[in-house]
């Protein structure tokens, strides 16, 4: 059993530091090389220097670092522990804590001072066991050169570019200037409580790139452009030893987003109240998007045409990389041309795209969206291309102008099934041969040429205007693949268009068409070979005769072709 140690009564207690094993506990404390890097770059930012030169030799491990700034009075106070040297206005702006030299200690062997007409040079292991080393005099020159050797950098170029991406002073490395994209003096910035801030276009939310003293503190893991920040020194403090993130980082970074957001909206309401309402809106739009503030435009009786398109085409399902067929309007559109219904709107916003009937549900009335994208093709209706706060005059116009799925109005000509056992995508659909159909919805009726897939009696049917041709025939409009593409998506399990099956099929449906058309057999085959045969025409030219035979399957067999005879 051990037996306690009594303390004397007399004897004061008081907290001692044993320095030599302080000085060599911080070797564990630098935990980067580049650490020594920063704070020589820092010192010299200090020191008032207009640029700093680095250079490094790898096969020797030596790096120097020279600048112009106003010298070094004293070199006591670089070996000075937690004693900056820095006049008042320095020590209340940025705050050092005084070990930043320290750190050359710990990644070189060898250090080399020169400044003001005096130069020191001690090993670290000595100095750092206590060893008095004593400046000599040599030549004068401008600011200080450190010379540090034995110490090992990795991939310096790039790492250096990174490190002084926004510092205050230009630096090269090895005789070429380093890039500085973040630096103060590249951009325009603004004051706000937490520093200096340089903003993008739009706002990106948490896209930032936070700087302390020049160097790197925060980076938000954002693939959009950053926004630029430069804290104010006085009011944070990096984490020592390396300064490489700010104490209270949560804190800060809160306060940074929101001093940054309160740029944009600053900008915002700038824009709003100088520019025409025209040109704010064309301004604006994705400024006030990215804020979430859409609700700006709601006072404003004018919106430019582009953010509404007119469809050039048959609408269909889109495969990547395709886009919807809108033309934008030109020029600008009233509030009171629309309340007064001077043209037809679409209730479906552009971005949501068009929707095929394969993926309706017994749920829901299949269709119903996809047939109000036909009802504004065939009208010219004008779709709303923008995104809009829900009470915006426009948005609220669009959203009233349709109560639901037009109706479809037509008389029934012919139909058929196309076969399943020959097509891909469409087996056993419905095709109709109508009248020229009309599509009414809200009172604005609309006639349609073209084909089209929809909703028939809860299937999906393609509708096939028909016409007559002034003889007594009738002429069917062409099935296309757009209008197919109504019906199902042709996006294969590579996600990419079958562009095979899609010809295919539309080869198909315009075979069972001419079918249908047909009066007779004859006619009908006359019709097939016709289609089938007319891409080939050129070859044939030779034959004035073919006999062939068509199976109980369909299958049709070349029994015998005739060369033309001379004449």
């Amino acid at each position: 059993m051990l037996s306690p140690v009594l303390t004397s009564p007399e004897r004061a207690i008081r907290l001692v530091t044993d320095e030599r094993s302080l000085r060599e506990q911080y070797r564990f404390a630098f935990a980067n090389h580049y650490t020594v890097v920063q704070e020589l770059l820092q010192n010299a930012r200090r020191a008032g220097a207009t640029r700093v030169e680095i250079t490094y030799d790898a096969p020797s491990c030596t790096l120097t670092v020279a600048d112009d700034g106003c010298g070094i009075a004293d070199f006591q106070i670089l070996l000075t522990f937690a004693g900056s040297g820095w006049d008042e206005d320095v020590a209340q702006a940025e705050r050092p804590y005084g070990f930043g030299f320290a750190s050359a200690l710990y990644v070189a062997n060898h250090v080399e001072v020169t400044s003001r007409g005096s130069r020191l040079v001690f090993d670290t292991a000595g100095l750092l066991a206590g060893n008095t080393y004593s400046p000599t005099q040599c030549p004068l020159q401008e600011g200080t050169t450190i010379t540090l050797r034995g110490v090992e950098l990795k991939t310096p170029a790039d790492t250096l570019a990174k490190v002084v991406a926004g510092f205050a002073i230009p630096v090269s490395f090895n005789g070429r200037d380093l890039s500085r994209p973040d630096a103060i003096d590249s951009g325009s910035y603004e004051s706000t409580p937490v520093g200096l801030v340089r903003s993008c276009e739009k706002f990106e939310g948490s896209a930032l790139a936070v700087y302390l003293q020049g160097f790197l503190v925060y980076r938000s893991h954002s693939f959009y452009r950053r926004d630029v920040v430069h804290l104010d020194g006085a009011r944070y403090r990096g984490k020592w030893p390396d300064r490489d993130r700010c104490l209270d980082e949560d804190l800060m970074v809160a306060e940074v987003s929101s001093a940054v957001r309160s740029v944009y909206e600053a900008r915002l309401a700038k824009m709003k109240s100088e520019l025409a309402p025209i040109v704010f809106c064309r301004q604006a739009y994705e400024l006030a998007r990215s804020l979430g503030r859409l609700e700006v435009f709601n006072d404003i009786h004018v919106v430019p045409g582009e953010w509404l398109g007119v469809l050039t085409s048959m609408p269909h399902t889109l495969s990547d990389g395709d886009a919807l067929p809108l033309q934008p309007v030109a020029g600008e559109v009233s509030r009171q041309a629309v309340e007064a219904r001077e043209f037809p709107l679409c209730p479906i916003p552009a971005d949501e795209g068009f929707g095929a009937l394969e993926y309706s549900d017994g749920d829901t009335n299949p269709g119903a969206d996809q047939l109000v994208w036909v009802h504004a093709f065939a009208s010219g209706a004008r779709v709303l291309m923008q995104h809009l706060h829900h009470h915006h005059w426009l948005r609220n116009a669009v959203e009233a102008d349709h109560s639901g799925s037009p109706q479809l109005l037509y008389s029934v000509l012919h139909e058929g099934r196309i076969p399943s056992n020959r097509t891909h995508w469409i087996g056993y659909t419905r095709l109709l041969l109508t009248t020229v159909p009309t599509l009414e919805s809200n009172g604005t009726s609309a006639i349609t040429h073209e084909a089209f897939a929809a909703n028939v009696g809860g299937e999906t049917a393609i509708v096939v205007p028909c016409t007559s041709d002034g003889t007594g025939n009738m002429v069917a409009s062409y099935v296309t693949g757009s209008c197919l593409r109504q019906c199902y998506t042709y996006i294969g399990d590579d996600d990419c268009l079958d562009e095979v099956a899609l010809e295919t099929d539309e080869a198909e449906a315009n075979q069972l068409v001419r079918l249908l058309l047909a009066k007779s057999p004859k006619e009908h085959l006359q019709s097939v070979l016709s289609a089938a045969l007319g891409t080939y025409s050129d070859e044939l030219k030779r034959y004035s005769r073919m006999t062939v035979s068509v199976d109980d399957a369909g299958h049709v067999t070349v029994l015998d072709l005739a060369e033309a005879t001379a004449t």
